[in-house]
């Protein structure tokens, strides 16, 4: 619907509607991070090549450090 808020629709926090504004929606470019599943092409360019993306990799790669979680679990 045109009426409906874009922001809902993008799945984003925020959006703003500019007069005669066009928008461009293309599929993102990349793979889905197992975690956050945002599509970057970051996911999976980690030194273990888990299907992280690069602001996931840090979280869990510290977790698998302290032993707190398996690479299998992920």
């Amino acid at each position: 619907k045109p009426e409906e808020d874009p922001s809902r629709i993008l799945a984003i926090t925020e959006s703003q509607a500019l007069p005669g504004a066009t928008w461009l929606i293309r599929r993102a470019s990349g793979t889905k991070c197992e975690r956050c599943w945002m599509v970057t092409p970051t996911t999976g360019d980690n030194p273990s090549k888990l299907p992280l993306c690069h602001r996931c990799f840090p979280i869990v790669g510290e977790a698998i450090s302290r032993e707190e979680v398996s690479p299998n679990e992920i």
